[in-house]
């Protein structure tokens, strides 16, 4: 199994670089709202969420059919988890977080090479710039502040616009509260564009 997820591993990267190196790509700059959690995100209540904004850039390399995107992104999250509604830029003590990211996927066309549907994974490396002064405890002595995670995104690339979902998981716990560990986890709705 190892030597299976190596080698198609190889061919998806072999298979990006080939038109990277023929001058094939595309670049981007995207834009979106943050929901997160401690823990799981997927299997906890949905009742309250964390509130945030996520912005980058990023890269596509690839065929026709598989592709690589490198990104690196600003992430602004609240650190209260009490929210029923959406609101991005909602006064209140935020964690910032600096994040390059690195997507394998593949994509397949939709009536037309200029509309797209992309499928991937990856992995995301991950520094906490800063917290905010709070009553939750959060600061650096209970925050790990750099962390690796890993992320499933779907997305959908429709001539130049760009729309993304994305599920972000830190791999391990980082965060330590009451004797409590958990892992952060969000889930990202972005809209952009790629020239």
């Amino acid at each position: 199994m190892r030597n299976f997820l190596y080698t198609t591993f190889l061919i998806l990267l072999l298979s990006a670089t080939q038109n990277f190196v023929s001058g094939q790509s595309s670049f981007g700059m995207n834009f979106g709202v943050v929901a997160g959690d401690n823990g799981n995100i997927i299997q906890d209540s949905a009742k309250t969420f964390r509130n945030g904004y996520q912005i980058g850039v990023l890269g596509n390399f690839g065929t026709y059919s598989f592709f690589i995107s490198p990104g690196v992104y600003f992430k602004d999250v609240t650190i209260k988890k009490d929210y029923k509604d959406i609101a991005p830029f909602e006064r209140s003590p935020r964690i910032k977080i600096a994040k390059a990211k690195v997507i394998l996927g593949y994509q397949t066309n939709i009536l037309t090479r200029k509309i797209k549907l992309k499928f991937g994974g990856g992995m995301n490396g991950n520094y906490v710039i800063n917290i905010s002064d709070n009553d939750e405890g959060y600061n650096f002595d209970t925050l790990n502040d750099t962390y690796m995670g890993y992320n499933i995104d779907i997305g959908l690339d429709f001539f130049s616009l760009t729309f993304n979902i994305s599920y972000e998981k830190s791999i391990k716990e980082i965060l330590t509260l009451k004797d409590k560990k958990s892992s952060l986890d969000f889930i990202i709705l972005t809209a952009g564009f790629v020239f």
